[in-house]
């Protein structure tokens, strides 16, 4: 099967290990404050040429924001969720 470069339409849905339910791609180029969301590779490459997507529209540095820097560990994610909780009440 041929995988073609330009991005799935919003119908096409994929499982978000994050949300835990199905999401568009359009969603996933704009999950991280208007950046994509770092699993997005994950998700989308045995849909479309996802890599070569975003390599064409994000500058150098954000593909490397987004794309090039280390996971966070559990605990900080965990940490940063409690954060934001105590200042949105």
């Amino acid at each position: 099967m041929r995988r073609e470069r330009t991005p799935p339409r919003d119908e096409e849905k994929v499982a978000c290990p994050k949300l835990g339910h199905l999401v568009p791609f359009s969603y996933c180029c704009r999950e991280n404050d208007g950046m994509p969301c770092f699993k997005a590779i994950d998700c989308w490459y045995d849909r479309f040429l996802v890599e070569d997507y975003f390599r064409e529209i994000l500058e150098p540095e954000e593909w490397k924001a987004v794309f090039d820097r280390p996971p966070k560990d559990r605990m900080s994610r965990l940490l940063e969720i409690v954060d934001e909780t105590r200042k949105g009440t």
